[in-house]
């Protein structure tokens, strides 16, 4: 599709139109997404909270929705709001697939030696 900012009367097939009709957050989105470049996140932040692995989201408005997630147990308390797909089973693993890293850092503050954590 040509790009141009000036003087595109006839630069579009009939029927198409200008990626610069729409308002400047469509025209930004779209042409952001025919480059192959990503989404416009509008809203960085979900509503919710922070994104986990698994969540099935959509975007509205710029912004993450979240749905459910897939790894969680269909009672679990985040899975409420929307509820969970009919016939909803969260996956299982082989324990071949779990990878455990004994030397990852643990949960909670890390700093220096000279810092005391206080809470």
């Amino acid at each position: 599709m040509p790009i141009c900012m000036v003087g595109c009367v006839d630069a579009f097939p009939p029927g198409n139109k200008s990626p610069f009709m729409g308002t400047a957050r469509e025209v930004y989105t779209r042409l952001l997404w025919q480059r192959g470049q990503g989404y416009t996140l509008w809203e960085r932040e979900p509503s919710h909270g922070e994104v986990h692995t698994g969540e099935v989201d959509y975007i509205f408005l710029g912004g993450f929705v979240r749905t459910f997630n897939a790894t969680l147990p269909e009672d679990h308390l985040s899975q409420q709001h929307f509820g969970v797909p009919a016939d909803y089973e969260p996956p299982t693993y082989p324990e071949g697939l779990v990878h455990r890293r004994p030397h990852a850092l643990a949960p909670g503050p890390l700093c220096s030696n000279s810092v005391s954590v206080t809470q």
